[in-house]
């Protein structure tokens, strides 16, 4: 093919045509040829970048087994070697931080994107940098993602963690795995609701009315922050509406003369509920619980 290019070079006379043959026949030997290549900056950016990465994860690694050797043996060269492990461990992290954010913002073209004010606007959310792209929970649908993404589970769309919630922990987070809030420790009621709710697309109605008012709540927010809220028929009802209703039955009945002991516990708990949602002031926080005592 080479040789071709040449021959036409030679023997052409147009000069536009010429300069094109010339461009194709170097375009040919760069490619045939390593040593002609031209350096491409954003390719070694990334590979830099791995090469960062690669390091955080062994340095993290070594970091994790001298933590194993201090719990079974506090000695002073094994508390040593953890401080050391540490120490290489964060710095490792920083290296890799910085390569990668240098990778990002060249192949963005270092130009601020998103919405806001004109003439502004903020980075886009990266995720993890694996062979020149960014890492995304979202190919766990395409079937692309990497062994450790299955971990987590769609729902909605946001992602939870399958494992933290097998431990009774809640955590949610962005497709980019930036955590839509902190972890936090739930019930076990709870999280057979949020289990049935990740992998049948269920919600039991029978088991949400047996949670408490908290409990209640998360799950509400859990819907709104996935953007689950509208995806069933029934409409589940706001605790704090049904907390209301339940409050105003039940102190109606015992200003009825119904002093049902079964009444007064009931209506005891459904007043430090009703008091700690800000459903009711102070004074008849304590008229009510006086009347109750």
């Amino acid at each position: 093919m080479r040789n071709i290019i040449k021959f036409q070079v030679k023997g052409n006379d147009d000069q536009v045509i010429k300069k094109n043959l010339e461009g194709d026949a170097l375009k040919s030997k760069q490619i045939k040829d390593p040593e002609y290549r031209e350096e491409d900056p954003l390719q070694e950016l990334h590979d830099a970048s791995e090469a960062a990465y690669q390091k955080y994860g062994e340095a993290q690694k070594r970091y994790e087994d001298a933590k194993q050797v201090v719990k079974g043996s506090s000695s002073k060269a094994a508390r040593s070697a953890l401080k050391a492990a540490q120490s290489a461990f964060k710095a490792t992290k920083s290296v890799y931080e910085i390569k990668a954010k240098a990778y990002a913002t060249k192949r963005n073209g270092g130009k601020l994107t998103g919405r806001g004010l004109m003439g502004a606007g903020v980075k886009p959310l990266e995720g993890v940098v694996r062979r020149g792209r960014t890492y995304n929970l979202n190919e766990i649908i395409q079937g692309l993602a990497t062994p450790s993404a299955y971990t987590y589970r769609q729902l909605g769309s946001k992602y939870i963690r399958i494992p933290d919630l097998d431990s009774k922990t809640l955590v949610i987070v962005q497709p980019n795995r930036r955590k839509c809030g902190p972890k936090r420790a739930i019930s076990e009621q709870l999280k057979t609701m949020i289990r049935s709710l990740t992998f049948k697309q269920h919600i039991d109605q029978a088991a949400y009315d047996k949670l408490d008012i908290d409990d209640k709540k998360l799950f509400k927010k859990i819907l709104a922050i996935t953007h689950l809220q509208y995806n069933f028929h029934d409409r589940l009802e706001d605790p704090l509406d049904s907390l209301r209703a339940e409050y105003d039955k039940l102190k109606g009945e015992l200003e009825l003369g119904n002093d049902n002991p079964s009444i007064i516990k009931r209506l005891k708990s459904l007043s430090v509920d009703m008091y700690s949602n800000h459903l009711i002031s102070d004074s008849e926080f304590k008229e009510i619980i006086i009347r109750l005592i």
